[in-house]
């Protein structure tokens, strides 16, 4: 019912595999302390540019072609389900929820999460994207794809276990494997509440991209820069 073999063709959904490659080889490069956010900046410019490939792609298609095709089909926005009510709210509860966890644990977010700059409207450019193409490929490709034939709560599981592997590639930014640990754990955990959000909202991805959305937004910027410079603030 759920399932989109077709969308598995698609190779845009492996593009966002290449935006953390290309971020981790840019990471072998040492900046002085004074470049902190301009580092940041470039990251997060690769990041969101990498995913906009396929998400511009899809827009074209769906508003001058009149396609509704891809990985990208039926996001619950302009076609398919648009999630039950609760799972909207549920959705905002999660972003601001897990954003102020996040800001709890990193002091580089906690201090400047709130600062009007432009360096913030980079995690605004790197959500755009970012939350479209991760849940897409992590929810529905994951579990409705790969994983179509087992139970909802392994479904629910490898959907947040292989996200946290695939976040825990921001180790490399600081080459710990400490860091990468941790990111792998916390964002994993993530990971299955937002499954368990596709699931709440019968398998719609408009509240788990707003979810994505709104905690992105918030910490990208200054997870970079706390990652990048986790000892001092910028």
């Amino acid at each position: 019912m759920f399932c989109y073999p077709e969308i598995l063709n698609d190779k845009s959904i492996y593009l966002f595999g290449y935006n953390e490659l290309a971020l981790i080889k840019l990471n072998m490069t040492s900046f002085s302390s004074d470049r902190t956010r301009k580092k940041a900046i470039i990251i997060l410019f690769i990041a969101g540019s990498i995913m906009y490939y396929p998400l511009l792609k899809y827009l074209y298609r769906y508003f001058v072609l009149n396609k509704d095709t891809g990985f990208l089909k039926e996001l619950g926005f302009f076609s398919g389900s648009s999630g039950l009510w609760y799972s909207w709210f549920l959705a905002i509860i999660i972003g601001l929820g897990f954003a102020y966890f996040t800001s709890r644990k990193i002091p580089a977010v906690r201090d400047n999460w709130n600062e009007i700059s432009l360096f913030n409207l980079f995690g605004v450019y790197v959500a755009l994207s970012a939350s479209v193409i991760e849940e897409a490929f992590f929810r529905r490709v994951i579990m409705d794809n790969f994983f179509e034939n087992y139970p909802v709560i392994i479904q629910i599981a490898l959907s947040g276990i292989i996200f946290g592997l695939a976040h825990g590639i921001w180790g490399f930014l600081k080459g710990s494997v400490r860091i990468a640990w941790e990111a792998i754990k916390i964002t994993s955990i993530l990971g299955m509440i937002l499954a368990t959000l596709y699931i709440v909202a019968d398998r719609s991805l408009a509240p788990c991209i707003v979810a994505h959305f709104i905690l992105t937004a918030i910490i990208e910027p200054w997870l970079i820069v706390g990652l990048i410079k986790p000892s001092q603030k910028s």
